[in-house]
């Protein structure tokens, strides 16, 4: 059930990914040169633009879930630190080519640009696959902590693992947010993401070895497995 500070803006928010709206404001959408995505492209890095922004490269995926993808988290080797500040989490890290986080930033200029669905790409060690996907993600600016402002509904066969991240803050080990009265999610372990009472999935966390995936915290999606996983892949695409 939402609280009243939810339920107040939803209208706001609703106007905010309406193309109409946000034409009227003078974002041409029709305009191919004012907008590119991920659709039609190969897999691979490529340059998208958003109106009103500059140009930035993206990874786009066609294998995973079929085409249009653009990819806004991958963990595959532990090749990257991702117990990082909300400085480094607001503007992205890691290599487009391999384990990366895009941002707070451009995350939320995606979101807003027009409705994005997400999909949650998870495979353990022992190479089992399962998958979250969501109708409508979209995330705040940084006056509201990039907060999830929307998931819309889940389906997939990896479990409902966000369900209580709706609504909450960005946390970090250097901004706490979360609704852990006596510590710090991020801190504990080590992973920035939007934390209520830590909660049933933390993708940014440590990376574990495959010996070690059943005995430490790690990246974890608690409603299909508690051993930490060994690939994740986040990705949004636009929904008409």
């Amino acid at each position: 059930m939402k609280g009243e500070e939810e339920a107040e803006d939803d209208a706001d928010d609703e106007a905010a990914v309406n193309p109409q709206h946000r034409a009227a404001k003078g974002e041409n959408f029709n305009d191919q040169s004012s907008w590119r995505n991920c659709i039609g492209k190969e897999t691979g890095i490529h340059e998208i633009k958003l109106p009103g922004s500059s140009a930035f490269n993206v990874s786009c995926d066609t294998c995973l879930a079929g085409s249009g993808w653009t990819v806004i988290q991958r963990r595959q080797d532990g090749s990257v630190d991702f117990n990082r500040t909300m400085r480094d989490y607001r503007k992205g890290f890691g290599s487009l080519d391999g384990e990366f986080f895009i941002g707070l930033e451009k995350l939320h200029l995606l979101t807003i640009s027009r409705k994005h669905e997400l999909y949650i790409y998870m495979k353990k060690f022992n190479d089992d696959v399962r998958y979250a996907r969501y109708s409508h993600f979209f995330i705040k600016g940084e006056e509201d902590s990039f907060k999830i402002k929307s998931l819309g509904n889940y389906t997939g066969d990896a479990g409902n693992a966000m369900a209580d991240n709706l609504y909450k803050k960005f946390t970090t080990i250097d901004e706490d947010h979360d609704n852990w009265f006596t510590g710090n999610c991020a801190d504990f372990y080590a992973a920035g993401w939007w934390f209520h009472n830590c909660g049933d999935s933390r993708l940014n966390g440590k990376y574990q070895t495959a010996d070690l995936a059943a005995k430490v915290r790690g990246i974890n999606w608690r409603t299909w497995t508690l051993d930490s996983l060994k690939f994740v892949q986040m990705m949004i695409r636009p929904v008409e």
